[in-house]
């Protein structure tokens, strides 16, 4: 099934980046683009590798021991959708572990890379941390 691409984005993070500007290209058929933001240390996260023209050739696994700034995955997606095409109906998946790996393999996942604000409020410190200051203030 091809038509318009849909937007989906994870309920765990805050991203302050230009919508318009990340869906101004579709993204590939039957595949999906994702942002990329850059952080200072990717230990927490995780870490994606990819080309420069955006194809995602990589996810790596959290590694508490890498202390170093990288690309993470920021939890927002342009999907086209067709990117189910292949995978059973009724049938689980889950995005980091079966759907990404075999889209990586296919060349269906691309990256657009940003240095926009990123927060992740997927842990209670987190949270706390983003009531208390959104609250205050429109930065994070």
């Amino acid at each position: 099934m091809r038509g318009n691409p849909f937007l989906v984005l994870n309920a765990d993070t805050l991203l302050e980046c230009n919508l318009k500007e990340f869906m101004q290209i579709p993204p590939p058929k039957n595949g999906i683009r994702l942002a990329a933001v850059r952080v200072s240390c990717a230990a927490r996260f995780g870490r994606i590798e990819f080309q420069p023209d955006g194809t995602v050739t990589s996810f790596s696994e959290k590694n508490s021991d890498d202390l170093s700034h990288g690309f993470i995955n920021a939890g927002l997606y342009w999907v086209d959708r067709g990117f189910a095409s292949g995978f059973l109906q009724g049938k689980s998946y889950s995005l980091e572990k079966d759907v990404f790996p075999k889209m990586i393999l296919q060349r269906k996942l691309e990256a657009w890379k940003t240095e926009s604000k990123f927060l992740d409020v997927g842990t209670p410190g987190d949270l706390a941390f983003a009531r208390e200051n959104l609250r205050t203030s429109r930065a994070f």
